[in-house]
């Protein structure tokens, strides 16, 4: 039987991370299913898959990054 991990180090989820279904507007319909995902667990990490990768986004990124001592990567946005 494994034992659940600690939430000790874990940190407050943000407002902003909280509301990130504000964000949908000329989003894809993968990140429409993440923010959609992440309003109703507005208090957890979401690793979402992404083809053979896991990603995170938004406070998720940042927020596991500190906690977990990940470098912490983006995307270039096309203009």
């Amino acid at each position: 039987a494994r034992t659940p991990p600690s939430k000790d180090w874990l940190f407050p989820v943000s407002p902003k991370a909280k509301n990130a279904n504000s964000r949908v507007g000329g989003a894809t319909p993968a990140m429409r299913q993440y923010l959609d995902t992440k309003r109703q667990n507005p208090d957890s990490i979401l690793f979402f898959r992404m083809g053979d990768f896991y990603e995170m986004f938004y406070e998720d990124a940042l927020t596991a990054s500190r906690a977990l001592d990940l470098t912490l990567t983006s995307r270039a946005k096309d203009n």
